[in-house]
C-alpha cells in the first residue's frame, strides 16, 4: 500500500476554464473489478501527490473543478487525485482495494514523491482509516501527512448519536438517525453492544478502549484535524435537542487528546468560527499548503 495528495487553487476566470478542461479521468482494474478516479496533473515537475476523498453526496469530478484547495495544490505543483470510493461511514473492502491499486499505479508512474491523504466527512473517515492501515502494515513509505475535515471517526459514538436523533428530533434529522442505525446494523450484524468488535475494527478511533482502537497507528503520522463545532447553529438549524455528542467534533477533540497523550507532537486540532459548519470551507487553503510544504 501507499498514499497520495489532493487539491488546488486559481484566481481568474480564464484559469478556472483552463482548470476545468484539464480534469482527467482514469480507470484501474484490481481483483476483477474496474475502479474510476479523477485527477489534475501539473504539466511540469510534480512535487507530490494528494488523494482527496469527498463526503457522501459530493460529486467526485466536480471537486477538482471548483474546490479552492484542489486548485491551490495543483498550481503549487501537486498531482491531485479524487478516487470514486464508496460513500460509507467507514473504509470498506472496495475503497481499500481502490486506494491500494491507485497508490501502486501512481507511485510507479511518478516515482517516490511526498504523499498526503485528505478527506471531508465520510471521506475523512476513510482517509484516516486508510492511513492507519498503511501504518499497521509498515507500508507508509512516502506518506507525509493526513488532514481530515469533520469526519465521523468513532462508530460507537456515531451509532449513539443516530439513536439520539431518532428519539429526540423530527424531519430530516430523525430520518438521518434511522439511516445511520440501519446502515451500521446491516454492515456489522447488529448494534455496538452486540458487535463491539466490528465497530472497533472499522472505526478510525474508539474512545471507549484504552489504546484508542485503530488510532494507535496514527501516533507517528503528522495529522491535522479540522472542525467548526457550532452547536448553537446545529440546534437552531436542524434540531434544538442536539448535543455535542451528536457532532463529529466530539471524535476529533478526543482523538487529538489521545494522540497528544501518546506522544504525537505533530497532531493539530483546528477549530473555526463562521467558515461553514461541516464543509470544506473550514480549511484555509494557504495555511494547509504551508503545513504540507513544511513536511515536504
Amino acid at each position: 500500500m501507499k498514499a497520495i495528495l489532493l487539491f488546488l487553487s486559481v484566481g481568474f476566470l480564464s484559469m478556472n476554464l483552463l482548470l476545468a478542461q484539464s480534469v482527467m479521468s482514469g480507470k484501474l482494474k484490481a481483483n476483477g473489478t474496474s475502479y474510476t478516479y479523477h485527477y489534475l496533473e501539473p504539466p511540469d515537475d510534480k512535487k507530490g501527490v494528494v488523494i482527496l476523498l469527498p463526503g457522501s453526496g459530493e460529486k467526485f469530478k466536480e471537486i477538482l473543478k471548483y474546490d479552492g484547495l484542489a486548485k491551490l495544490l495543483f498550481n503549487s505543483g501537486f498531482v491531485v487525485i479524487v478516487p470514486e470510493v464508496h460513500a460509507l461511514l467507514y473504509a470498506d473492502g472496495y475503497s481499500i482495494i481502490l486506494l491500494d491499486a491507485l497508490l501502486q499505479s501512481k507511485v510507479k508512474e511518478y516515482g517516490v514523491k511526498p504523499l498526503f491523504l485528505g478527506g471531508f466527512s465520510s471521506g475523512g473517515a476513510i482517509a484516516a482509516r486508510y492511513a492507519e492501515l498503511l501504518s499497521a502494515t509498515n507500508t507508509l513509505m512516502n506518506l507525509r501527512g493526513l488532514f481530515i475535515v469533520d469526519p465521523p471517526l468513532d462508530l460507537q459514538r456515531v451509532y449513539a448519536a443516530g439513536k439520539h436523533r431518532l428519539q429526540s428530533c423530527d424531519g430530516i434529522i430523525k430520518q438521518e438517525g434511522i439511516r445511520i442505525i440501519s446502515d451500521l446494523e446491516k454492515a456489522f450484524g447488529g448494534p455496538p453492544d452486540q458487535r463491539a468488535d466490528q465497530y472497533i475494527n472499522h472505526s478510525a478511533f474508539t474512545a471507549s478502549v484504552p489504546d484508542g482502537g485503530n488510532a494507535k497507528y496514527l501516533v507517528n503520522i503528522p495529522v491535522r484535524l479540522y472542525s467548526e463545532p457550532d452547536l448553537n447553529f446545529v440546534k437552531r438549524t436542524y434540531c434544538d435537542q442536539m448535543e455535542m455528542n451528536d457532532l463529529n467534533a466530539t471524535d476529533l477533540e478526543a482523538l487529538h487528546q489521545y494522540l497528544i497523550d501518546q506522544g504525537n507532537t505533530q497532531c493539530e486540532y483546528i477549530t473555526t468560527k463562521g467558515r461553514g459548519f461541516h464543509s470544506w470551507n473550514i480549511i484555509e487553503p494557504n495555511n494547509l499548503l504551508a503545513w504540507m510544504l513544511k513536511l515536504y
